[in-house]
């Protein structure tokens, strides 16, 4: 299944001082990514959801990408709970996660319209079915 499009540049305000993070909105709920360490080096990075899971939602980042995907069950059954614990599992040591609920992530076989937008004073906007 071909993935959503990435949400570009959803985090920033990373310094020496505090970690970057970001919000972008899945299925109506607003989750925010924070970087686990201060710094910099994870302003920029694009989230990717793609509905091509079987067996479990999980997450991964790429530092040479700058990209967290997410990958979501095809059958419409993860939630945004779901997603968030990806995101806070150790399969993705460099972000935590908050704001996901019970919320279904179920996406259309196009994809379309289903994240779009945000950069890094705004959230990406999506939509539940």
């Amino acid at each position: 299944m071909s993935p959503l499009s990435p949400v570009r540049t959803v985090t920033d305000g990373g310094d020496g001082s505090n970690p970057a993070s970001g919000t972008f909105i899945l299925a109506g709920d607003s989750i925010t990514i924070t970087a686990t360490d201060n710094g910099d080096a994870f302003n920029g990075v694009d989230v990717e959801v793609v509905a091509d899971a079987t067996v479990s939602t999980s997450a991964e980042y790429s530092d040479l990408d700058k990209k967290l995907t997410i990958h979501v069950l095809n059958d419409g059954s993860s939630t945004t709970n779901d997603v968030e614990q990806a995101i806070d599992d150790n399969n993705v040591p460099e972000f935590s996660a908050s704001g996901g609920t019970g919320t279904p992530v179920v996406f259309s076989a196009s994809y379309s319209g289903a994240v779009s937008g945000g950069d890094a004073r705004h959230p990406a906007e999506g939509k539940s079915p």
